[in-house]
């Protein structure tokens, strides 16, 4: 036996619209305040930062790229003026340029290859190259930073030359 059912018409001022949904699309590299950076990799977790388009700081499954012993340096310039018989006397002129320095490990059994990546520190250094250094998404300074500095250790070379391990300390320092 079929149970009727009683239709019943509502009277209502309900208006359904359909509306064709917009293809979203997928954004990988935004360019924030000048310097390039990869969405994916910085908010996938793997990000840990980086310095320009080329040093990228990140930690995943496949290459560990990261740092140790970070410091940053903020400090004051000064004048002495000597006065005869009496100790010198101290004058403010402002603030000096802020520093970080790092050290970088740079491993071929962590996925990456010594050689070209200190390569990128020196060429860099060399050209005076500035960008802003950017720690888990954030800028460590607010204006560009330069590297100072670089100096490199070789701690693993295996047969045939072939370098396995490096330590490459990186000093950056406050453009304007």
């Amino acid at each position: 036996m079929a149970k009727k059912v009683k239709k019943v018409k509502l009277k209502s001022k309900i208006k359904v619209v359909k509306k064709k949904a917009k293809p979203i699309k997928s954004i990988k590299i935004s360019q924030i305040a000048g310097i390039l950076i990869d969405q994916d990799e910085l908010c996938s977790g793997g990000g840990v930062g980086q310095w320009g388009s080329d040093i990228k700081f990140s930690v995943n499954s496949e290459r560990q790229l990261s740092f140790r012993d970070m410091k940053r340096t903020s400090s004051a310039r000064w004048a002495s003026h000597n006065i005869i018989g009496k100790r010198p006397k101290m004058e403010f002129l402002g603030p000096d340029m802020d520093e970080v320095t790092l050290e970088v490990v740079l491993s071929a059994e962590m996925g990456v290859r010594p050689r070209s990546e200190m390569a990128k520190f020196r060429s860099a250094c060399k050209k005076g190259e500035a960008h802003y250094l950017y720690i888990n998404g954030k800028k460590v300074c607010k204006n560009k930073m330069a590297i100072k500095a670089v100096s490199e250790s070789w701690d693993e070379i295996w047969s045939q030359g072939e370098l396995a391990r490096a330590v490459v300390a990186v000093t950056f320092s406050e453009y304007r």
